[in-house]
């Protein structure tokens, strides 16, 4: 591995709560991280800086292109998206052009960019285990991932963008972090975290061939059951 790329990883902080820092949202407002959280959405958080010539616009892209994707999940009231810059030379402006991304595709109330201050920035990214180093002037190592927090503000998975960001496994990081609480059905959310579990691995969520075979067996039971008592009841009518 390159010296420069070494250690740039996102650390498992599964559990801890976000930083609360000040920084300064696209239109210039001041606005506090912990503000983003109101108790019902998980929060998609992406760090980047909006000026990265390599692949900082492709994971927003890509992360865009696949919640548009999840169909049972609607942007702005199951899940809301944070962009924030690390690189502390970044303006508002920039972080208003990057956020038409998110923006023209999911909605004005699908998310926010930021930028913040050096001190802030860092301490706001170290608290979400995200590990960066500057190369040189105007250039990052830094991971390629999105990291999905908890409606209440805490850190639930990081999804890497690893040849892409799967819908299946953004669908489920979000259904994770939200305990099955969102989405226009929530049996069908419990039955996918229960059929699923993250493989810290291979990073990305595996099918847990044993769980289904229980649930269908499960299944089977009660369908053998109702179509027993439905002939017991059937032949005493009679």
């Amino acid at each position: 591995m390159p010296r420069e790329v070494r250690g740039a990883e996102v650390e498992d902080k599964s559990g801890e709560p976000m930083a609360s820092v000040k920084l300064v949202d696209a239109y210039g407002r001041k606005i506090d991280t912990r503000s983003l959280f109101d108790g019902k959405r998980p929060v998609i958080v992406v760090p980047m800086y909006y000026t990265c010539p390599v692949v900082c616009s492709t994971t927003l892209s890509l992360l865009v292109e696949s919640l548009m994707n999840l169909k049972d999940l609607r942007p702005g009231k199951d899940y809301r998206v944070f962009a924030y810059s690390f690189n502390h030379s970044e303006t508002p402006e920039d972080a208003r052009r990057k956020c038409r991304v998110i923006w023209d595709y999911l909605g004005r109330d699908a998310g926010t960019c930021a930028v913040g201050d050096s001190l802030s920035v860092l301490k706001l990214s170290r608290s979400i285990g995200f590990k960066y180093r500057k190369v040189k002037e105007g250039l990052y190592a830094h991971p390629v991932a999105v990291v999905v927090f908890t409606p209440d503000g805490r850190f639930s998975r990081a999804i890497y963008d690893i040849g892409g960001l799967k819908a299946s496994d953004v669908r489920l990081a979000l259904l994770e972090a939200a305990d099955g609480k969102i989405g226009r059905s929530q049996v069908v959310s419990r039955l996918l975290l229960y059929c699923y579990q993250y493989n810290s691995a291979n990073k990305t969520y595996n099918l847990i061939v044993w769980r289904v075979v229980k649930l269908f067996g499960i299944l089977s039971l009660i369908l053998v059951g109702a179509v027993y008592g439905y002939v017991l009841l059937s032949r005493r009518r009679t």
